[in-house]
C-alpha cells in the first residue's frame, strides 16, 4: 500500500521535469538557433551624393638634376658637402690636387708644340718691298704728263690749219642728203602701214561687229555687278550672323564661368567641411593617440577632438542631416545653372550652322552667272582671235620702220656735227695731232696699267700679313689657354670645383684622395626650380573620368605646406597599353624626390537615388550583386534571410557606390559575414 503513492510521485516529477525542459526549448529556441547562424553587419540604402575619385601611389621624381662632372684627370684633395645638403650657387663642393703624370706631360708636349708652331708662324710672315716699283710707276707718271703736253701743243697748231668753211658746208649737204632720205623712208613706211591696217579693217568685216563685241562686253560688266550685288546681300547676312554669334558666344562664356562658380562651390563647400577619407583618418590616429596618451588631460583633449571628427562623419553619412541638404541645394543650383548653359549652347550650335550656311550662300553667289559670262566671253575670243583678222594683225605687226629710224639717226648725227663746227669754228686733225694723241694714249696705258698692278699687289700682301697675324693671335690665345691647363694639372694652390646651380645634394660619388677622370661624375644636385613629378597607372574607365588640369588631394601628407598636386598627361601605360593609362602630375610644394605620396583626384560630385556601401558589393561570373536581408516573421520572431540583387554601379568614392538595383530607402544590405553565405541563407543580425 505504501509504495503506490512514491511511483506517483516520481512520474509527475519526470512529467514536471519533461515539460520544463519542453517549455525552456520552446521559448529559447530562436535564440539556440541563431547561435548557429553566420552573423552579419548590414547597412541602410540611402540617398545621396558620391564623389568618384581615383587614387594611386606613386614616387616623386625631380624634373631636373644637375651632375656635376670633373673638367680633367684631378685627386680628390677634399669633399665639403654630403648627400641631403642644401647647396647654393657659388659654393664650394670639392677641393682638388694635382692631375696625372700621363695628363701633365701630355699637356707639356701641347704647350711646346703650340710654342713651335708660333716661331715657325712668325719667321715666315710676309715682307714687301715696293721701291723698285714705286720708281718705275713715277717715271711712267713723268711720260704720261709729257705726252699730255705734247699733245695739247699739237691740238692747238691743228685748229689753226683747219679749213672752217670746207668742214661746214660738208657737214651742211651731209646732214641735207640725210634729211631727203629720211622724208622718203618716212612716206614708204606710212603708205606701207595704211595698206596693211586698211586689209585689217576688211578682214574685221567678216567677223561680229566692234558694236557687238562692245555690246558683249556691257553685258559681261552687267553680269559681274549682278553677281557682286548678290554676294554683298550675302555677306552683309553673314556679318549679321556672325555678330549673332559673337554675342551668343559671350553669353555662353559668361555661363560658363558662373557654371565654374557654381561648381567650385559645391567643391570648397566639401573641402571646407572636410573630405570622409581625411576625417576617417583623423579618426583612426586621434584613437591611436589616445590609446598611447599617459596623463587625462591630453585624453580629455584629444577625446574632443574625436568627437567633432566623429560628428562630421555622422553628417556626411546621414543623409538627413545639414551637411547633406546644404550639399544637394548647392548641387541642384549648380544642375539648373549647367542647363542654362547647354540650353545657350543648344543656341550658339544653330547660329553656327545659321552662319555656314550663309557663308556657303555668299560664295555661290558670285557663281550663278558663270555660264552666261563663259558664253559671251567665248563669242568675244571667237571674233577676236579669228584665223583672217589674225594674219591681217600679223602682217601688220610685221610692218617695219627700221630704215626709217636708221634714216632718223642718221639725221641726228650730221646735225650734231654741223652744229658742233659752228660752236668750235672747225677742229680737224692733223698728222701731227693724231701721232700726240697716241702718243699720249700709249703713255696713259701703261701708266694706269703698273698703278693698278702696284695696288693690287699691295692689296695682296697685305691681306697674307693680316692672315698671318692672325694665325699668329689664335696659336698665342691657343698657348694661354695650354698654359692654364698646365699650370691647373701642376696643381699650385687649392683649385676648387663650385656648385652652378641652387638645389639639394642628392648623391656624391667621390670622395677625399680619389682621383677622378675628366667627365667623371662627382655629385648630383637636385634642382627644385624646375618642379616635381609624380606617375601611376589606373585603368581605362577611371582615367575617363579624368581631364588635364584637374587637381588632386595628397592624403598621406600631414606636415609642412601643402603640396599642390595638378593633372599634367593622361598618356598610354606602356606595360598595359590595352587596359591602363599613365597619370602624370605636377607638384608643387614641399617635396623631396624618391619619396612615396597616395593622391586622390576625380570627378565632381553627383545626386543618386540608391548609394549602398561599396563594401557590400559582390561578385561573380554573372556579375556585380549585392545580399538583402529579408525579415520573415514566425511564431518565435523574426527570422531574416539573404537575397540575392544584383546592382549596375554607376559611381563610387572611398566608401560608397550609387547603384541602379531593385532596392529602396530603408532596405538593409550585408556589409560583413562570420561565414560564407548565399542567396536564401538564414543569418543573424550583428546587434540581435
Amino acid at each position: 500500500m505504501n509504495e503506490k503513492p512514491k511511483n506517483r510521485e516520481w512520474v509527475k516529477n519526470a512529467a514536471i521535469i519533461f515539460l520544463a525542459v519542453l517549455l525552456v526549448l520552446t521559448f529559447f529556441s530562436n535564440t539556440i538557433m541563431n547561435h548557429s547562424l553566420p552573423e552579419v553587419a548590414t547597412q541602410m540604402v540611402n540617398s545621396g551624393s558620391v564623389t568618384a575619385r581615383v587614387r594611386g601611389t606613386g614616387t616623386v621624381v625631380a624634373n631636373g638634376n644637375h651632375e656635376v662632372k670633373a673638367e680633367s684627370t684631378r685627386v680628390i684633395r677634399s669633399v665639403l658637402v654630403k648627400a641631403g645638403q642644401q647647396v647654393e650657387t657659388g659654393d664650394v663642393l670639392f677641393t682638388l690636387g694635382e692631375g696625372s703624370s700621363e695628363e701633365i706631360e701630355a699637356a707639356e708636349k701641347e704647350l711646346r708644340s703650340l710654342q713651335a708652331s708660333y716661331n715657325r708662324s712668325a719667321a715666315s710672315m710676309p715682307y714687301s718691298d715696293y721701291t723698285t716699283e714705286e720708281r718705275q710707276l713715277k717715271k711712267l707718271k713723268e711720260a704720261f704728263d709729257e705726252a699730255k703736253k705734247a699733245e695739247e701743243i699739237a691740238k692747238k697748231a691743228a685748229e689753226k690749219a683747219a679749213d672752217y668753211d670746207t668742214q661746214r658746208i660738208d657737214a651742211q649737204n651731209s646732214l641735207a642728203a640725210a634729211e631727203l632720205k629720211r622724208d622718203t623712208a618716212k612716206e614708204l613706211y606710212e603708205t606701207e602701214l595704211a595698206q596693211k591696217t586698211a586689209a585689217l579693217e576688211d578682214a574685221k568685216k567678216n567677223v561680229a561687229s566692234e558694236e557687238q563685241i562692245k555690246e558683249w562686253e556691257d553685258k559681261i560688266a552687267e553680269l559681274i555687278a549682278d553677281a557682286e550685288s548678290d554676294a554683298e546681300e550675302y555677306n552683309k547676312e553673314v556679318a549679321e550672323l556672325e555678330q549673332k554669334v559673337t554675342e551668343k558666344q559671350a553669353e555662353v562664356d559668361a555661363q560658363q564661368q558662373v557654371v565654374t562658380e557654381a561648381q567650385a562651390a559645391v567643391d570648397q563647400f566639401i573641402e571646407d567641411f572636410g573630405a570622409l577619407e581625411d576625417l576617417k583618418t583623423e579618426r583612426d590616429r586621434l584613437a591611436n593617440d589616445i590609446n598611447v596618451a599617459l596623463d587625462e588631460a591630453t585624453k580629455q583633449n584629444l577625446n574632443a577632438q574625436l568627437d567633432e571628427v566623429l560628428d562630421k562623419i555622422k553628417q556626411i553619412e546621414d543623409p538627413t542631416s545639414q551637411y547633406n541638404t546644404d550639399l544637394n541645394a548647392l548641387n541642384n543650383d549648380l544642375s539648373t545653372k549647367t542647363d542654362t548653359l547647354t540650353s545657350l549652347q543648344t543656341e550658339l550650335s544653330n547660329l553656327q550652322t545659321d552662319l555656314e550656311n550663309a557663308k556657303a550662300q555668299a560664295g555661290s553667289a558670285s557663281s550663278e552667272h558663270d555660264a552666261e559670262i563663259a558664253e559671251l566671253r567665248a563669242k568675244i575670243d571667237a571674233a577676236e582671235n579669228n584665223e583672217e583678222v589674225k594674219k591681217a594683225k600679223e602682217a601688220l605687226d610685221a610692218v617695219s620702220r627700221d630704215a626709217y629710224d636708221a634714216a632718223v639717226l642718221e639725221v641726228e648725227k650730221w646735225k650734231t656735227i654741223y652744229e658742233t663746227i659752228l660752236e668750235t669754228n672747225g677742229t680737224a686733225e692733223s698728222d701731227a695731232y693724231k701721232a700726240a694723241k697716241k702718243a699720249r694714249e700709249t703713255a696713259e696705258d701703261a701708266y694706269l696699267t703698273a698703278k693698278e698692278s702696284l695696288e693690287a699687289s699691295k692689296n695682296a700682301d697685305a691681306r697674307s700679313a693680316y692672315s698671318s697675324y692672325v694665325s699668329l693671335q689664335e696659336i698665342s690665345e691657343d698657348i694661354e689657354i695650354a698654359k692654364k691647363k698646365l699650370e691647373d694639372l701642376l696643381g699650385g694652390e687649392d683649385k676648387t670645383i663650385v656648385a652652378k646651380v641652387s638645389g639639394t645634394v642628392q648623391s656624391v660619388e667621390a670622395t677625399a684622395g680619389d682621383t677622378k677622370k675628366k667627365d667623371d661624375v662627382l655629385c648630383i644636385i637636385e634642382v627644385p626650380d624646375m618642379g616635381y613629378t609624380m606617375s601611376f597607372s589606373v585603368t581605362n574607365e577611371q582615367a575617363n573620368r579624368l581631364r588635364i588640369g584637374d587637381t588632386a588631394t595628397v592624403s598621406n601628407f600631414y606636415w609642412g605646406n601643402e603640396i599642390k598636386a595638378t593633372l599634367n598627361s593622361i598618356k598610354i601605360d606602356p606595360k598595359n597599353p590595352q587596359t591602363s593609362k599613365l597619370l602624370t602630375f605636377d607638384l608643387d610644394g614641399n617635396v623631396t624626390a624618391g619619396s612615396e605620396l597616395t593622391i586622390s583626384v576625380g570627378q565632381k560630385s553627383a545626386t543618386y537615388d540608391i548609394i549602398i556601401p561599396s563594401s557590400a558589393i559582390r561578385s561573380d561570373a554573372n556579375g556585380s550583386f549585392v545580399l538583402r536581408v529579408d525579415a520573415k516573421s514566425s511564431p518565435l520572431g523574426n527570422r531574416y534571410i539573404a537575397r540575392r540583387i544584383p546592382v549596375e554601379i554607376l559611381a563610387s568614392d572611398d566608401t560608397s557606390s550609387a547603384v541602379t538595383a531593385e532596392l529602396s530607402n530603408g532596405d538593409y544590405v550585408i556589409t560583413t559575414s562570420t561565414a560564407p553565405i548565399k542567396s536564401g541563407d538564414m543569418v543573424r543580425l550583428a546587434n540581435s
